[in-house]
């Protein structure tokens, strides 16, 4: 329609929204083909009225667009899905939070924790790529997400093997001067990737970008709140419960935002036929 590309949809879906010039598609055809061509859509014209008479037989209005496509279960599916890995990495960064404050920095679990925490915040990036992908047709932040998604992964897989290393006598060390430039270097990557996905999160329009600006709004001011005590921070400063509290609410938005979309569109209900 106009030149662009829409559906998938049930054939009872576009009764009364297509000519017989309209261009359709399916799985098993081997090109596009006007709809008054086809068998499927036979019962959708033989059924027209005959001009009213004494008319100047002005021709009808054309058939109204589609303006969109209806979600296809496996987009809502994988909102479902990004919905849910959310809750999982708000769950995970939370019990990594208290651990933390109980002193059990050091343990394997708490390194398990963060490993696993790495993964699940990958897989939630992910998500939020398909989002933008097939929901928005927004491909720009793709590269940025891939490399936060690697970034992310070896950061926290470093992190957790990290552990149990005596940093007082690695320093001593002459790998200590590598580790740190890695380390440097790995963190202004992710640091300028981070805040370019942030950005254009912000500038993308639509009702349903509102908790995914709310999420790059909160990243940007909560990791400037971060930073900002870092300078003030001395040897002696230890994470606070508000910290863990405050590191969840980016997330929190994020996993708002799928819930919202996963909630307001309906799955499509096949009313006669195939998927066209």
């Amino acid at each position: 329609m106009n030149g662009q590309q829409k559906g998938p949809f049930y054939l009872g879906e576009l009764k009364g929204k297509i000519s017989k010039n309209t261009l359709v598609w399916k799985e098993g055809m081997t090109d596009w083909a006007p709809c008054g061509e086809l068998d499927d859509f036979k019962e959708f014209f033989t059924h027209l009225p005959p001009p009213l008479p004494n008319t100047d037989h002005t021709p009808p209005d054309p058939p109204q667009e589609v303006n969109s496509a209806a979600p296809t279960e496996v987009q809502l599916m994988k909102m479902k899905t990004a919905f849910q890995n959310c809750i999982i990495l708000l769950v995970l960064s939370f019990v990594a939070g208290i651990t933390a404050l109980a002193g059990g920095e050091q343990t394997r679990f708490y390194g398990l924790l963060l490993f696993v925490t790495g993964l699940t915040f990958a897989r939630v990036l992910q998500g939020l790529k398909y989002f933008l992908n097939h929901f928005k047709s927004y491909h720009d932040a793709n590269a940025n997400i891939r490399w936060v998604i690697a970034l992310t992964v070896i950061a926290y897989t470093a992190l957790s093997f990290s552990v149990k290393v005596d940093w007082d006598e690695l320093s001593y060390s002459d790998t200590f001067a590598i580790i740190v430039i890695i380390v440097f270097v790995g963190i202004v990557l992710a640091a300028i990737h981070t805040v370019s996905l942030l950005l254009k999160l912000l500038k993308i329009n639509g009702p349903e970008m509102k908790y995914f600006r709310a999420f790059a709004l909160s990243h940007i001011l909560i990791s400037g709140i971060f930073i900002g005590m870092s300078f003030y921070q001395d040897e002696t400063y230890t994470p606070t419960f508000f910290d863990t509290v405050l590191d969840l609410i980016p997330i929190a938005l994020l996993a708002t935002g799928f819930y919202q979309l996963r909630n307001s569109v309906d799955t499509p209900t096949p009313d006669s036929g195939n998927a066209l």
